[in-house]
């Protein structure tokens, strides 16, 4: 068995002009650089059993030589991934289960019985371009820029993405190699293998905006170490996923995801940074910060979306509204073709982020500068979620009725602390918890949809409609609405007790 440690990067044709005529400049090559065409068949049973025990099988031509290979679940974590591999030379390109040793199989399979009905489901077929990197003297370093398509029946995927594996050494080197093609080439983080995307294509399966998970899976046994890493590794997947559902779907609204990983694992360094003091973590909670800052046009993107939707719910009294709907798209349109996002997914400074976010998970380096990793997470969480709701209700008195533009001023900390109770909460008895925050999550939506209607006024004050003092008056009063309702949710929040 092999570990394989690679670090995947999705790249554009551009990247291969970038290899030949300026990296491998900068770079020492052990060997020449050789090319040759890879073809994969994927294999499973018609029941996905494979699949079920998250083993993957492929059988691999690579010039009239076949090899079967099976990879077993590992880890991924932005785009590096680690997972154990298994290779067996085969005669034809027919797979022998039995040729595998017995440790690929849990205890319950039947070897004999998933050969009888293995089918295959796709292929890959490309063109490998490879390059031995003598990174330093004992590090090195193979570098692939792989260029074909991801084949199921008539439905096709391109590939084109470069992979950095590591054959000896340091894991660091392979961040320091690809911040250099971050700089060089437009590129994001992959998260998903060929095959991943390969079984999805195979399915007729897309991805799709998911909700961030209730709470993050640590005990009071975990360390801070255990519990930071689990933070910035669930904030990153959330994040990487709504790129790659944005990218299928052109939806602006699928961004939402992307910026609410981008907060969660900024939020993760601002909990944890005075426990895991050290240069990095500090610099990189800047970086973040300014990335979050970039895409502050998103909350209006997504407001006038919500506007002008046929099905949102404000559809009975404005998506009737074509002079309205005409104007909302006009603005919508104005924004994107100022920011352009697909083209922010690529901008060397926004992958740099995501790239040093997986590097500090792999280095760890706050273990150089301070004893307080190992300490214990319930050690700490009871005072880090006291402070936090402390800030969050003295800012919001019970003594005084609050307006829309102070529920608007308090939203970030809200949320933030917020954040906290999704990093932490799992440590605490469920029901408490729960109670505690659902009245909380309620006025963070009706913040949301207070902004809209805000918005929404703004937007009217400089448009040129017929029905424009119409629309302000229903504006107005769906705003008291909602405050009533805004305002018996806080009562009722600050009538329960702490969960901690």
């Amino acid at each position: 068995m092999e570990q394989e440690i690679e670090l995947k990067l999705l790249v554009t044709e551009k990247a291969k002009g970038f290899i030949q005529s300026s990296l491998l400049q900068s770079l020492t090559l052990t060997g020449e650089p050789h090319h040759f065409h890879l073809f994969n068949q994927y294999f499973d049973t018609p029941g996905k059993d494979l699949r079920g025990h998250d083993i993957g099988l492929r059988v691999r031509c690579r010039e009239g030589q076949y090899e079967q290979t099976i990879k077993t679940a590992g880890k991924i974590i932005g785009g590096l991934h680690q997972r154990p591999e298994y290779n067996v030379p085969l005669d034809g390109d027919t797979p022998d289960l039995e040729a595998f040793p017995a440790e690929v199989w849990p205890a319950d399979v039947s070897v004999s019985r998933l050969q009888a009905s293995l089918t295959p489901l796709f292929s890959t077929d490309f063109t490998r371009h490879c390059y031995d990197i003598a990174w330093s003297e004992d590090c090195v370093i193979e570098m692939v820029l792989d260029e074909g398509v991801i084949r199921s029946g008539s439905h096709t995927l391109p590939i084109c993405e470069i992979e950095l594996e590591l054959k000896k050494g340091d894991p660091s080197a392979l961040f320091e190699l690809a911040e250099k093609i971050v700089q060089g080439t437009p590129c994001q983080l992959g998260q998903l293998s060929k095959a991943a995307r390969g079984y999805m294509l195979a399915a007729d399966q897309l991805l799709r905006a998911r909700p961030l998970p209730a709470f993050l899976s640590v005990r009071p046994q975990d360390t801070c170490e255990t519990g930071f890493c689990r933070g910035l590794e669930g904030a990153l997947a959330h994040w990487q996923h709504h790129e790659q559902v944005y990218l299928q779907s052109g939806k602006v609204t699928d961004l939402d995801g992307v910026v609410e990983g981008m907060r969660v694992a900024l939020q993760a360094l601002t909990l944890y940074l005075p426990s895991l003091q050290c240069e990095p973590l500090l610099s990189l909670h800047k970086a973040l910060m300014a990335q979050v800052s970039h895409w502050h046009w998103l909350e209006q993107a997504v407001h006038l979306k919500l506007l002008r939707s046929r099905k949102g719910p404000y559809r009975k009294r404005l998506g009737k509204n074509d002079e309205l709907v005409a104007f909302l798209r006009g603005c919508s349109d104005s924004l994107l073709n100022r920011h352009h996002p697909q083209q922010l997914l690529m901008q060397p400074r926004y992958v740099s982020v995501q790239l040093a976010l997986v590097k500090l998970l792999v280095t760890r380096p706050w273990r150089q500068a301070s004893e307080n990793w190992h300490s214990t997470l319930i050690e700490h969480a009871k005072g880090w979620l006291s402070q936090g709701w402390h800030n969050v209700l003295q800012s919001m008195p019970f003594s005084q009725s609050l307006t829309a533009q102070d529920y608007v001023y308090q939203q970030s900390a809200l949320r933030q602390t917020l954040y906290n109770g999704f990093l932490l909460g799992n440590l605490f008895d469920e029901e408490n918890r729960d109670r505690f925050r659902a009245p909380w999550l309620d006025l963070l939506d009706g913040i949301a949809e207070l902004k809209v209607l805000l918005f929404l006024q703004e937007k009217l004050s400089h448009a040129d409609l017929a029905n424009k003092s119409e629309l302000l008056l229903w504006s107005n009063e769906q705003i008291h609405a909602l405050l009533a309702v805004m305002e018996k949710s806080r009562n009722v929040a600050m009538d329960v007790d702490a969960y901690w």
